[in-house]
């Protein structure tokens, strides 16, 4: 029940990531962002099936969890999206996701 900061949290392993705080006081929100903007490019329809796994998978045990990631890549396998990657890595360009 003692309050720790940060860095103490990220040394504990309670966390991921962490950040030195700004002038602004918003130095995590500012991270956050910066994650989210790495993320929005990404194929909508394989995000949605990644968070559906991370999700339901984090609570169950390692078999379930596999078997939830296995049932999103299905859902993955014949979108257009997952071509269009395939495509765009081998042309070397960035992908055009559409969602589909």
């Amino acid at each position: 029940a003692r309050v720790f900061n940060g860095k103490e949290a990220a040394e504990m392993g309670v966390v991921n990531h962490s950040v030195e705080q700004n002038s602004d006081g918003d130095a995590a929100y500012q991270r956050a962002l910066k994650l989210g903007q790495e993320i929005l490019p990404q194929g909508p329809v394989a995000l949605r099936a990644a968070k559906f796994a991370i999700n339901r998978g984090s609570e169950v045990d390692i078999a379930s969890g596999l078997s939830f990631e296995e049932a999103g890549y299905s859902q993955v396998i014949n979108t257009k999206d997952r071509l269009e990657g395939l495509s765009a890595f081998k042309e070397k360009r960035p992908p055009r996701f559409s969602g589909e």
